[in-house]
């Protein structure tokens, strides 16, 4: 039975790091989080937060819903 507990911890890790890269930009501490996931995940953190994304719009892990989705969503 492999155990992952180790890859846990580094992936935990990973996030606390990317997290902590996005409250340096202007994000609160939930908003940075939910950025650091995205980013792993290689994904979007979807907000309507006209301020936070434009903290960190330059980063390519937010979408502000107030501008309406991109094309072909």
């Amino acid at each position: 039975m492999k155990n992952d507990l180790g890859d846990r911890f580094l992936r935990r890790c990973t996030l606390v790091r990317q997290a902590s890269f996005y409250v340096e930009k202007g994000l609160t501490g939930y908003d940075a989080c939910y950025a650091a996931l995205a980013k792993e995940i290689g994904g979007l953190w979807l907000t309507f937060d006209r301020k936070a994304h434009r903290c960190i719009e330059n980063c390519g892990v937010s979408l502000n819903l107030m501008e309406g989705l991109p094309e072909k969503w």
